[in-house]
């Protein structure tokens, strides 16, 4: 397995209309979004990601 440092030109998204850019690969997850809003009611709230923030 390659370590994440190597796909840093890489996005993983949780919706078809993610904003994509010139010189990015979007990797597109169906069951993302429904893991994060699973994990944002089991933390009763907006969880914080290395990258990114997120809210339910």
């Amino acid at each position: 397995m390659r370590p994440d440092t190597e796909f840093v030109d890489t996005l993983v998204v949780p919706r078809l209309s993610a904003p994509h850019r010139p010189g990015k690969n979007i990797v597109y997850c169906a069951t993302f979004r429904m893991a994060l809003r699973t994990l944002c009611d089991r933390v009763g709230g907006a969880v914080a990601l290395r990258m990114s923030t997120t809210s339910c």
